[in-house]
Order: C-alpha cells, then structure tokens, then sequence
C-alpha cells in the first residue's frame, strides 16, 4: 500500500525515520559535530574569499576559528567564541607589546611564551587558554616580518570565524537525546546486574569473601554523574537553542528520567555498600543467615522489575511481583524482632532502601 504523504502511513514512516536519525547519533555523536564544524568552516572561507584587503592575505584564518568555536552544545559554542576572542585579545597584546619593545626576537618570544602561559591558566578562558601563548608566538615572529597588517589581519579574521562558528551552531544547534537516553539505558542496565550480584551474593554458600564482595560492587556514582552531565548538555540553555525549546515535554522527561536515575544509582550503591558487610568471618551481620534468602529474593525481583522500566515506570506485573517480596522481607525482619533482642538497624536499613528504590519507578 502506498504511503500517503500528510496520512498516518506517512507520519509512521517520517517517525521510523527520525528514530532511526536519533539512533545513529545516539551511536556516533561526533557524526552531527563533524558536520556542523566542515560546513563553519565552508561557510567562513566563502565570506571571506569576497572580501577585500587582509582577507585575502590571510582567508585561512576565518575557518580556523569557525572550526574550533563548533561545540556540542549552543552554550558551550558561545562560550568557546567569547574564550577564543579573550585569548586572541590576550596573545595579541602580548606580542604588540614586544614588537614595540627594542628587545630581540629571542627574548621577547621567550618573555611572550611565558608570560602567555601563565595568562593560559585564568579559568574565564576555559580550554581556550591555549591559545594565548600560541597566538601570541604567531603574532610575533611573523608579525616582526609584515608589521602590524598580520597582527590585525590574524585577531579579525580568527575572531570573524569563531563568530560565524558560533552562528552555525545557533542555527542548526544540537538535540542530543538519543546521547542520552542511551547513557541511560546502559546506567539502568548496570544497575539491574548490580542488584542480581548482590543477589547472587547473598545465596552463596559459603559467603563472599571480602575481595569477592569488591569485584561484586559496580562504580554507579561515577557512571551517574556522566548521565547528569549529558542530560545538563541536552536540555540545558533552551532560551537560545530553538531545538530543545520547541520540545519542552521531552525535555522534561529526560530531567525526570534523569534524576530517577541518579536516585536509583545512590540507592543501590548502598545497599551494595551495606551488604558488603554479609561475611563468614562477622559475628555481627546486616541480615545473618534467617534474612538472606528474603533479601535476595527483593532484589532479584526489584532487578527484574528495574530491568522492565519504559520511560519511568516498571512493568505492573513485575512491580507487584517486587513489592510482594519486599513485604515478605519485611515480614522477615519484624518477626526476627519479635523473637530476638537485636535491633536489626541495618536489615531495616536494606528493607528501605528497596523500598525508596521501588518507588522511583512506581506510578
């Protein structure tokens, strides 16, 4: 059957389409920053080629700065113009100054170098502090040759390209959702097989030893804030990328999502700091012998309800199956109370953190 542009058949289609776009730049983020950094470039050599006078001593200059201004962000591309254009300012002061000096070639490239250096390390020039000493050393050792025409030609047009670069990323900015749904999807993943270690851990007979708890444990805060990172990056600034502000829903799904996520890594990495403590060689443990099963049937079914989540929500059936096994361990633990005198702090504790952790993912 054919599709009919405008019908449902074709809204499916563009749809398939426009996943599968956000898939592969899920995959290859580089792909769009690629892209956007060849057509700056284009962009400032054909400005600058119909112009005049230094443009056309020096037109490689424009697409030099265009280039290094793209970034994977809106903000982050004008903020790498605005550092490039204070570095430029800085280099070139610097080597003004010693062009003017009756100091030889030598000894001001050396003054320049590293005055420059340290100049680099102010934090308002981010990662474009660099620049200075480089910029600084152009300037002067072929500016000493063609007078102040380089030095003005060079701060220009390097500054004309990193604002054409930073005008190429506001009019075709990125949406890097995909980015991020994946980064999450792979956090959660590592979360399910956290929780089924911890499980393993706890029906293995004898108990893990110190080192095996270790090699159980999985770096979730690390891979967290990796994701928080991604998602500042995608939703960040929508006052100045149109993308992201024309998909205020989304956007705020995937902060949602992500802080689930957070909440999620915070809480299983306690739990799996807690049961650490499950040894042979303690007298003294979180569960001890009565609880473990219990517990380990919590969290496996909290893993397999974690494992089912789409968008926020776990499967019904799978968070019915989780939050039954949560009550058994409750039930477990409150009965041990009432048959022994100890206070069973960090049993409760486990109890609550499954809890807390269930609820993140519940309607």
């Amino acid at each position: 059957m054919p599709v009919i542009p405008g019908g449902a058949g074709y809204r499916s289609g563009v749809s398939t389409l426009r996943l599968r776009i956000d898939d592969l730049v899920g995959r290859h983020p580089t792909v769009p920053l690629a892209l956007r950094a060849a057509v700056a470039a284009l962009v400032a050599w054909l400005v600058v080629s119909r112009m005049g006078g230094l443009a056309q001593d020096y037109p490689y200059y424009a697409p030099l700065g265009a280039v290094v201004s793209v970034s994977t962000t809106v903000l982050a591309s004008l903020r790498a113009a605005a550092q490039v254009t204070l570095a430029l300012l800085a280099g070139s002061a610097l080597s003004v100054a010693a062009l003017l000096s009756p100091l030889p070639v030598p000894l001001a490239l050396v003054l320049v170098v590293g005055i420059g250096t340290v100049v680099a390390a102010w934090r308002w020039l981010g990662s474009a502090g660099s620049w200075v000493p480089v910029s600084a050393i152009f300037m002067l050792v072929l500016g000493h040759q063609d007078g102040s025409r380089f030095v003005v030609g060079y701060l220009a047009l390097t500054c004309l390209g990193a604002a054409i670069g930073a005008a190429i990323n506001l009019a075709l900015p990125p949406v890097r959702f995909a980015a991020v749904h994946r980064a999450q999807d792979e956090l959660r993943s590592v979360v399910v097989d956290q929780l089924r270690m911890l499980a393993d851990g706890l029906e293995q007979d004898p108990l893990p030893s110190a080192e095996d708890w270790s090699g159980r444990r999985r770096d979730l805060e690390p891979r967290a804030r990796a994701v928080h990172q991604l998602v500042g990056d995608a939703t960040g600034g929508p006052q100045v990328n149109w993308r992201v502000r024309r998909l205020p829903d989304r956007s705020d799904r995937v902060r949602a999502h992500g802080r689930a996520l957070a909440d999620l890594a915070y809480l299983v990495g306690e739990q799996a700091d807690l049961l650490r403590l499950e040894r042979a060689e303690h007298e003294e443990v979180p569960l001890g012998p009565g609880l473990r099963p219990a517990a380990a049937r919590a969290l496996r079914a909290l893993a397999v309800a974690l494992d089912s989540v789409e968008v926020s929500t776990a499967r019904p059936d799978d968070l019915d199956r989780a939050w039954r096994e949560l009550d058994r361990l409750a039930e477990a633990v409150r009965e041990r109370r009432r048959r022994t005198d100890e206070d069973l702090f960090e049993a409760g504790t486990v109890v609550a953190g499954i809890r807390r952790t269930l609820l993140t993912v519940s309607p």
